[in-house]
């Protein structure tokens, strides 16, 4: 007949509460087994098939089909989760974290939790659906500061699907919304004409009311360039941004359909102001480009038929 377990473990727990709720427990050798049992502490809460609490050692450790959700930000599951309540570290194999504020997960076939940091040995990293991601990072290492939301990666390699597009010896960006500066989501599609296209931005902040952000960008049948955008607002009802950008054709391409420059460059300024002159609404918007293929070439540009945007 299962029972219902209840254990208040605060005598091994440095001071701090903790619950542990299980079906069915046994007891040997200063072993607590629990099955099918839940751990609650503070923000954190693991649930697993079969925990096991060491009291000599104040370790617990979490087995089979292992959910652990903290903050009720981040979702992780794991096969095996060991928590050292002395030093407060927990090891896990494998990982997987999935954060619900950025849309962003990460996986690793080996980590080990600190009280601020995720140390993880062959990870992976994506915005996109974790089954099949039309983009991925993949490192032999990365350390994920769970307080920051930062993350940093060794020997990084970005994947379009599973065909390797670029490799670095280092790279860290965020993985919420947090205004610092830093790497961007990369921008990825592709086009029949063009091919694949890729784009890496790289967000500056500029004081609490500007920022720069540079767009290099590449299409893998065409040629390759780079835009920049400067925004700033000065005051609540106002926003304003200044581009400038060019792009390169390869005189393969620009031969093929006949264009009439290689190299395609320009401007913009956009500014508006709700509330410019009491209630008067302000709006001014002038572009200029040496021809129409410059707007086009823009990255952020979705809305051609010919462009296919991977998320």
């Amino acid at each position: 007949m299962i029972k219902i377990i209840l254990l208040f473990l605060a005598l091994f727990l440095y001071g701090n509460d903790i619950e542990i709720l299980g079906e069915e427990s046994s007891s040997q050798n200063g072993l607590v087994t629990i099955y099918n049992g839940m751990i609650i502490k503070d923000d954190l809460l693991i649930s697993a098939n079969k925990i096991i609490y060491n009291q000599e050692k104040k370790v617990i450790q979490a087995v089979g089909n292992v959910y652990l959700n903290y903050k009720k930000n981040d979702f992780l599951l794991s096969d095996n989760i060991t928590i050292d309540l002395s030093s407060k570290n927990i090891s896990l194999k494998p990982f997987f974290i999935f954060n619900f504020d950025s849309n962003s997960w990460i996986g690793a076939k080996e980590t080990i939790k600190t009280q601020t940091e995720y140390i993880l040995k062959n990870s992976i990293a994506s915005t996109c659906n974790p089954t099949n991601p039309d983009w991925k990072i993949v490192a032999s290492s990365g350390i994920y500061n769970k307080n920051t939301k930062w993350f940093n990666l060794y020997n990084p390699t970005l994947y379009f699907k599973d065909i390797p597009i670029l490799y670095l010896p280092y790279v860290g960006f965020s993985l919420d919304k947090t205004r610092r500066s830093g790497l961007l989501k990369p921008l990825l599609g592709f086009s029949v004409d063009e091919g694949f296209l890729f784009t890496l931005p790289y967000y500056q902040t500029l004081g609490a009311i500007a920022d720069l952000e540079i767009d290099p960008t590449i299409r893998t049948k065409r040629g390759k360039g780079v835009y920049s955008t400067f925004r700033f607002v000065h005051s609540p009802t106002s926003y304003g941004e200044f581009k400038m950008g060019i792009f390169e054709d390869t005189k393969k391409f620009q031969d093929k359909f006949d264009l009439l420059n290689k190299v395609h460059q320009g401007w913009s300024f956009l500014y508006k102001n709700s509330e410019l002159l009491g209630s008067d609404k302000f709006y001014l918007d002038i572009k200029n480009g040496n021809d129409v293929d410059y707007f086009y070439l823009d990255a952020h540009n979705t809305n051609f038929d010919n462009i296919y945007l991977i998320n």
